[in-house]
């Protein structure tokens, strides 16, 4: 069974777009802190934080694309 996300209560619809938000900011953070910190996850080597975290900024990217491309959609005026 799958649910319409225009199908939901107005503040249910609100509530899914401002957690897509922070998930975007959530996995971008994450994505920077492993390229640029070296006191996050230390036995990882450099090579592999690097690939981690380039993977985190591209998903964190694509994801807000979809979440402002859904907000376009939502919001036709």
């Amino acid at each position: 069974m799958t649910v319409k996300f225009n199908k939901l209560p107005v503040f249910t619809q609100q509530a899914v777009q401002y957690f897509g938000f922070l998930m975007v900011i959530f996995y971008l953070v994450l994505g920077f802190l492993f390229i640029f910190s070296t006191k996050f996850f230390p036995e990882l080597n450099r090579i592999a934080r690097l690939i981690f975290g380039v993977i985190l900024v591209i998903y964190g990217i694509f994801r807000a694309f979809r979440a402002f491309k859904s907000l376009s959609h939502d919001n036709p005026s």
